[in-house]
């Protein structure tokens, strides 16, 4: 089976072979003499494309990432702000109902954007990135998705990268922790308000992702079950996740959420939902709050695609070797599983950690 096939299995959840493992390619793992070894000894290359542009605001602005949203009667301009911890990107946005504005720092692992002031700050705030939802420019992008995908081969799988649901955009981009729950206790008209809008208007993204060429849909929701508690997560992710998934399905396409934080809470809410693959979930090794065998219990009908823990790091050959075994022993009832590189580690561990992961999988 080539690269691609071994992948494919696994986000079709019909895998009868070998575990296969892979990496985030280009992001996680630089080009050269080492990724060149780990590709020609097993190593799956994972990479992603928008087929559609994303619901504004969006996180980003990186250049080829379609993250640029349109929006239409709104302005957005940017500010640079040098200072002692690096440079803040200010992103202002002017609207026939009010002017926002974040701040927004790079963060040094991944070279993403994280959140240094958020766009909602007050009760009128709402309103206003409201219409920006409201006015938000889907633009298709299955050229782009199509070139990425045929330069890809059977080396691995080109992924269709989708927003965020709703609620962990809302959570992770627009409010924050502390003012997003605060706001649900106090004004929660508002809160629901502007979520409800942001999935009327991704309901139609979706329509547009489901035509794409793209087979593989990832949503990268970082969801961990203590901030996303329970009650939350079953009210505003289940559903959503249910309804796009069932439009995907119909369409022959899987979906593969990225749920890279602690699980147990929401461990049988994720189970009722109608998604394909649970992506980078953190093992014990980690620190995740769930076995690999609890997790396979929990989701029987779906494929588990585990981050290769960074502790490897901390470990001796002779140590990932045993670890590795071990977990392969664990998961040989469930075939729909694989390793993936998708935290980071630091660059000289990957020239250390991964061959031996190579070899380990080889030859499992």
């Amino acid at each position: 089976m080539t690269n691609k096939e071994q992948l494919m299995a696994i986000y079709r959840k019909e895998n009868t072979g070998n575990i296969p493992w892979g990496a985030y390619g280009i992001f996680l793992l630089p080009t050269g003499s080492n990724e060149r070894y780990l590709r020609n000894n097993g190593c799956c290359w994972i990479h992603w494309t928008p087929v559609c542009s994303w619901l504004a605001p969006g996180m980003s602005h990186m250049a080829g990432w379609m993250l640029e949203s349109e929006i239409k009667d709104v302005q957005m301009s940017l500010k640079f702000i040098w200072g002692g911890k690096g440079r803040v990107i200010r992103r202002t946005y002017d609207t026939p109902v009010g002017s926002v504005y974040e701040e927004l720092c790079e963060e040094p692992g991944y070279h993403s954007l994280w959140v240094k002031k958020f766009l909602i700050e007050k009760p009128e705030d709402y309103k206003i990135v409201k219409f920006m939802v409201e006015n938000t420019v889907f633009r298709v992008n299955y050229d782009a998705y199509i070139e990425a995908d045929g330069n890809m081969g059977n080396d691995g799988v080109e992924l269709a990268v989708v927003d965020r649901s709703p609620f962990q955009k809302m959570l992770l981009e627009l409010t924050g922790t502390e003012r997003l729950f605060f706001d649900l206790l106090e004004i929660p008209e508002l809160v629901e308000n502007l979520l409800t809008a942001m999935e009327k208007r991704q309901e139609e993204a979706f329509q547009i992702i489901a035509n794409s060429p793209a087979e593989v849909i990832w949503m990268v929701d970082n969801v961990t079950g203590v901030i996303t508690y329970p009650q939350v997560f079953e009210k505003y992710c289940v559903p959503f996740y249910n309804k796009v998934t069932d439009l995907l399905h119909a369409n022959g396409k899987v979906l593969a959420v990225h749920f890279d934080g602690m699980m147990k809470p929401i461990k049988n809410l994720v189970a009722r939902t109608d998604i394909d693959c649970v992506e980078s979930f953190t093992l014990s090794a980690m620190g995740g709050d769930l076995t690999i065998e609890e997790a396979i219990e929990a989701w029987s009908d779906k494929s588990i695609i585990a981050n290769i823990p960074a502790s490897l790091c901390l470990k001796q050959e002779k140590e990932i070797r045993t670890y590795l075994h071990e977990l392969l022993e664990k998961v040989a009832s469930h075939r729909n599983f694989m390793l993936e590189l998708s935290e980071n580690f630091p660059p000289e561990q990957l020239r250390r950690v991964l061959p031996i992961v190579a070899d380990v999988m080889k030859n499992q």
